[in-house]
Order: C-alpha cells, then sequence, then structure tokens
C-alpha cells in the first residue's frame, strides 16, 4: 500500500466542537487523516489571516519594506529574526510554535510602528494613481515610478504600469514609428490602429 493510500485511511481520535441538543460541546470522535490535517490548517489560518491583516495596514501606512529602515538597526535585526523564525515555524507545521511566533511578529510590527512614529517618521505618501481599462475590459493602473508599482499592486490587485515600462512597450510596439506619428498628429490610438486613423 503506497503511502498516501495508508494515510487516507488512517484514524484518529480528536475534539471535535459539535451541537448536542442545541449545546456546542466538544465531543471525541473517530476523523480521518486528512480531517485532521485539514482542521490544523485552518487553526493555522485563522492565526495567520490576522496577522497579514496587520502587515498589510503597516505596508499601506508605511510602505513596503520601509518599515525596518525607519527605526534603530538593533530593532530592525529582531524584528527580521522573528519573521525568520515565524518562516522555520510554518515550514514545520507545528501550531503552538507557529502561534507563538506570531504573537511575537504582531507585537514586532505594533513596535517598529511605534518607533518610527516617535523617530518622527514620514508615512508613505500613495502616489499618484491613474486607471486604465483594455478593450478587453481589463483594467490597468499606472503610477509614475517603479518604485511604487509593487506597493500599489498588493493594495489594489490590478496590473500596474509605470512610466519607464509604458515607454519600453511603446518603444517594442512602434519600431517604425507609426504610433508616434500618429499621435504626433493628433490621431487616436485603438486597439488596432490603421491608416484611416490618420483622416
Amino acid at each position: 500500500m503506497q503511502k498516501k493510500e495508508a494515510l487516507e485511511g488512517f484514524d484518529d481520535r480528536a475534539f471535535i466542537k459539535k451541537n448536542v441538543d442545541g449545546k456546542w460541546k466538544h465531543v471525541r470522535q473517530k476523523v480521518s487523516y486528512l480531517e485532521m490535517e485539514e482542521a490544523k490548517r485552518m487553526k493555522i489560518q485563522a492565526v495567520l489571516v490576522p496577522l497579514r491583516e496587520l502587515k498589510l495596514e503597516m505596508e499601506k501606512k508605511w510602505g513596503i519594506d520601509r518599515l525596518p529602515s525607519l527605526v534603530s538597526d538593533e530593532l530592525a535585526a529582531r524584528f527580521a529574526s522573528a519573521a525568520s523564525k515565524l518562516q522555520e515555524a510554518e515550514k514545520a507545521g507545528e501550531f503552538k510554535e507557529i502561534a507563538d511566533r506570531a504573537e511575537i511578529m504582531r507585537r514586532g510590527w505594533l513596535k517598529l510602528d511605534e518607533a518610527a512614529s516617535s523617530a518622527g517618521a514620514e508615512p508613505f505618501k500613495y502616489p499618484d494613481v491613474f486607471q486604465g481599462k483594455r478593450p478587453d475590459g481589463k483594467k490597468f493602473l499606472v503610477v509614475q515610478d517603479s518604485t511604487h508599482s509593487a506597493y500599489v499592486n498588493q493594495v489594489t490587485g490590478f496590473s500596474v504600469f509605470c512610466m519607464d515600462e509604458i515607454a519600453g512597450i511603446l518603444q517594442l510596439f512602434d519600431e517604425d514609428g507609426f504610433i508616434t506619428d500618429l499621435k504626433q498628429l493628433g490621431g487616436n490610438v485603438k486597439a488596432r490602429t490603421t491608416e484611416d486613423d490618420f483622416d
């Protein structure tokens, strides 16, 4: 029997929450190995999701990967160490260790936030963002600088282009200069531009 088949047939007894006569009670009953693993995964996610939300909140305020650079080297090093230990705990899959490390990281984010504010650091200023829509209906965003692209992408979930990328795309698709000539004459670029657009 293969290992996967053996695990799928494995039974153990575990406590689960169950409604008994209108009251929620912890009942010990047989559950499959896969059910145990799914319950464990859900417990881990319940611990990690609030931490990820706090991380996103801090990155919205201070910028992606910027906050550690606004505090002392010692505090930044302790934060990096805590993040590394949480990653190790996640790989090991031990719930208690993950929960403990997640709590340390939660306090770490708040400590960095407090330290940066106390030092008079300026929160990240949201860049100018322009929204566009392709002919197929897909939306995209444009920012001035590539340093803002990752931040805006994470916050919005849209494809984000900076001006340097747009310049590269124009050069790639306008080698003969047709689109540039069209724009200099005041024409509009369509999904498929033809000579008729000059009229």
